[in-house]
């Protein structure tokens, strides 16, 4: 009777094997979807991390590009307001030259000629007194 029972234990442990055997097969294909489920989500986090990489060196770059160029405009700035302060002093000087010439003319055109002048030579020298006004006029230096 011990050599009856021995086959069907033999059968029942081989289906117990077998469903085991199923069971662990199960298994290591869970742990190979999971496994590539691990490697798709590092592919993942490592194509995200090059690409803030890439940003944060963009954005480096991006704000030397933009301090250079606000350096540049201060610059820009400083010299335009020099130019502007210089071209108020010409302005200013040569209202002053400009003031004496205009009196150097006055003087001329003032003496007292040695013989009478003529009404055409009157109206020559008004004309000419205007030319002199209207040449030596002084500037309007707050409009640069």
């Amino acid at each position: 009777m011990i050599g009856d029972d021995e086959p069907r234990d033999l059968v029942a442990v081989a289906q117990a094997l077998a469903s085991s055997m199923d069971g662990l097969a199960e298994q290591v294909g869970t742990l190979n979807a999971q496994v590539e489920a691990q490697e798709s989500y590092g592919r993942r986090n490592r194509r995200m991390i090059w690409w803030l990489v890439v940003s944060l060196l963009f954005d480096v770059v991006l704000t030397a590009v933009i301090a250079t160029v606000a350096v540049q405009a201060n610059r820009a700035s400083d010299q335009a307001a020099q130019v502007k302060s210089q071209q108020v002093s010409t302005c200013l000087a040569s209202n002053e030259a400009r003031a004496n010439n205009k009196k150097l003319w006055d003087y001329v055109l003032a003496a007292t000629p040695t013989k009478p002048r003529t009404e055409e030579q009157n109206e020559q020298v008004r004309d000419f007194r205007a030319f002199v006004d209207k040449t030596f006029a002084p500037r309007d230096c707050s409009k640069i």
